[in-house]
């Protein structure tokens, strides 16, 4: 991948972007001081899981889900054989996959990270407007 702290820097944004991001349907107030109601972060399906892992996923769960995203990351930018200008395009189906194993470990929770280091990142597409042939 481009240079190793900006795509660092940005899996740790769609990350914390991600555990933020209230679930449909919920009506928390916000993260600081927003409606009244609670954090956005207790509707989050990724902070949801989080709190349901297990072990050392359990006492590092950013950390490890952080470590997981950027071994997805790099198996995405082989797969795509991805120039530094489809950047963007590989950390939006990286975000891709990441939502496809939040929905997988609601049908069927494992209470580890392991099925997201282990994701098959063929199931991400790119999005098609910003696929660039290669």
């Amino acid at each position: 991948p481009p240079a190793l702290s900006a795509a660092g820097i940005n899996v740790v944004q769609m990350l914390t972007q991600m555990v933020l991001q209230k679930a449909p349907g919920s009506h928390g107030g916000g993260v600081i001081g927003g409606g009244g109601g609670p954090p956005a972060m207790v509707g989050s399906p990724l902070f949801m899981l989080m709190t349901r892992l297990e072990g050392n996923d359990a006492d590092h769960a950013f950390e490890e889900c952080f470590c997981a995203c950027m071994s997805l990351l790099e198996q995405l930018w082989v797969r795509h054989g991805a120039s530094y200008m489809m950047f963007n395009s590989i950390l939006a189906c990286l975000k891709e996959c990441v939502v496809l194993w939040i929905q997988d470990e609601f049908s069927d929770p494992t209470g580890s990270l392991e099925s997201l280091r282990n994701f098959d990142v063929t199931r991400g597409r790119l999005p098609p407007d910003l696929n660039i042939p290669h």
